[in-house]
């Protein structure tokens, strides 16, 4: 049974009684069924025992014969001479983990009088808590179960199967002892480590890696595997059904006997609601940390309901073309405000282009909206406006103008660009098309985007674009009005009727024989 099943082996050798099937086996099903192939994301609640089922127990169920061989098509390396390599965000935990499966081998009873076979002897065989070896017919250089943390390396080693338990994980504060969140560069580590983790398999062909982690935010490891690695499958499970939250009763709890109403109204009461909806409900972004809500965004399916206006500008954001870490996108955006004060986007063009195409969409949007050209210039920019300018000289080229936009040189400028655009999009005036989705994920995933570009040029949108004026209708002066005289005094100045055209020539005031022409005027 052992064997046969991983729960089996967790629920009555290893002794984990809280397991419930419909939780932790669905769990084990996902964590060894063949159907789900070599590569395998799991995203689990805090405490939800993902690392005794996942990383301990599945260790341990990898050593154990498959003598029936149910797991050969998935797992042909199943048994003695298995060698596995534990990640986790760093080396001690990985080595408190390898440390737990030793403790089973020494001390589980069950577990030794099932598998005699596989004990040590402890005194004569690498048996630590970074390298550990069960007893086997194969002398590898690899151990039966290494640890590794996030930035190590294991040289010249390679592994048959995988197993990253939590590589994204919080750190405690040294004086308060209080959780601290994984800053994006801990995460972005995380996922550059990784994605070296293929090479470590001793056989590309069969080799398997695992991972399992719950949810620190938005674009987080987990996000990344499901975005990017298409060969993993997935597994996802929250506290509530649906991750519906808050809830009416027991029965909307997924594992009520550990985590019913009461103790889910506790732990988001003392973690907060955006840990614990991200953590517990697998939703990275919540309460507070909310910016903007894209429900109240205009979405529209073609420019045939955007505004005709000719205040249309273009804004050019131009990312570095050197070598850089970071994920920078050249953006062009056109749009305006209408005489609502509603803000439309009415193009963008995100992509990391060389400068010739740059060139080229500036002006296919100038010419398009018939709109004026702002270009960040600093260093190469200036070169860039430069060459725009030398391709309009070319024969039956559209002639635009360009300006620089203004310098902001303020701590946080680009916080608050952006978030300036946060009363646009809370009180409905955003109206953007239903093809610019990069503008719409980086609303919906700010402060925690990966990128910010596309959402910055709507801060500068914001503050560039000017409002469509409307011109009031004019009503009729009455004739007795100051206005109306004035006005027929004016009509009748070339006629020389006037007294004192020129007030130093009194001939001509004798001369002239003058009747005032309106009746208000009559002496």
């Amino acid at each position: 049974m052992c064997q046969r099943s991983l729960y089996y082996l967790c629920k009555e050798v290893l002794g984990y009684k809280d397991f419930v099937p419909h939780v932790h086996g669905d769990m084990c099903h996902f964590a060894t069924a063949a159907q789900y192939g070599r590569f395998r994301s799991a995203c689990v609640p805090r405490s939800w025992f993902k690392t005794w089922t996942f990383t301990i127990a599945k260790a341990i169920w990898l050593t154990l014969p498959d003598e029936e061989g149910l797991y050969r098509e998935v797992y042909p390396y199943k048994g003695a001479d298995v060698r596995i390599l534990i990640a986790s965000n760093v080396i001690d935990n990985a080595a408190k983990m390898v440390n737990k499966i030793k403790s089973e081998w020494e001390n589980n009873e069950r577990l030794k009088a099932a598998f005699p076979e596989l004990i040590p002897e402890y005194n004569k065989t690498r048996w630590s808590d970074h390298c550990a070896c069960v007893k086997r017919p194969t002398n590898f250089t690899e151990g039966t179960y290494t640890a590794v943390g996030v930035g190590g390396s294991v040289i010249s080693q390679h592994f048959d199967h995988i197993l990253e338990d939590d590589l994204v994980y919080a750190k405690k504060d040294d004086f308060t002892g209080q959780e601290l969140m994984p800053s994006q560069e801990d995460i972005d580590n995380a996922i550059g480590w990784h994605k070296l983790t293929f090479s470590l398999l001793s056989n590309p062909q069969t080799g398997c890696i695992d991972n399992t982690g719950t949810r620190w935010a938005p674009h987080d490891l987990i996000d990344y595997i499901r975005r990017a690695e298409k060969q993993y499958t997935k597994f996802e499970v929250a506290v509530t059904k649906e991750a519906r939250w808050p809830i009416d009763d027991d029965t909307w709890c997924i594992w009520p006997q550990r985590y019913n109403k009461v103790t889910l109204e506790t732990i988001a009461q003392a973690q907060g609601r955006k840990i614990f909806e991200t953590q517990y409900l697998n939703r990275p972004r919540a309460g507070d940390e909310v910016k903007f809500n894209i429900g109240f965004v205009h979405i529209h399916e073609s420019l045939d309901e955007a505004p005709l206006t000719q205040r249309n500008v273009t804004l050019v954001d131009l990312a570095s073309w050197k070598d850089s870490k970071k994920i920078c996108n050249n953006v062009i955006m056109t749009g305006c405000r209408d005489k609502r004060n509603h803000l439309w986007v009415l193009r963008t063009d995100v992509g990391k282009f060389n400068p010739t195409r740059v060139i080229e969409i500036m002006e296919s949007h100038s010419r398009m909206f018939n709109s004026k050209v702002y270009v960040e210039e600093v260093g190469y920019q200036i070169a860039l406006r430069h060459f725009a300018k030398k391709a309009m000289e070319a024969e039956g080229a559209h002639v635009y103008q360009i300006e620089a936009l203004p310098m902001d040189n303020k701590a946080n400028a680009k916080s608050m660009r952006i978030e300036s655009v946060e009363p646009v999009v809370t009180n409905g005036m955003l109206h953007i098309m239903r093809s610019q989705q990069t503008l719409l994920q980086e609303l919906e995933d700010y402060p925690y985007a990966s990128t910010k570009d596309v959402i910055d040029l709507l801060g500068w949108l914001h503050r560039l674009a000017k409002k469509v004026e409307t011109v009031a209708a004019k009503t009729e002066a009455g004739p007795f009005t100051l206005e109306a005289i004035e006005a027929e005094i004016l009509s009748h100045k070339g006629q020389k009727r006037y007294p004192f055209d020129d007030p130093l020539d009194m001939r001509k005031v004798e001369e002239t024989a003058w009747e005032p022409l309106h009746p208000a005027l009559r002496l």
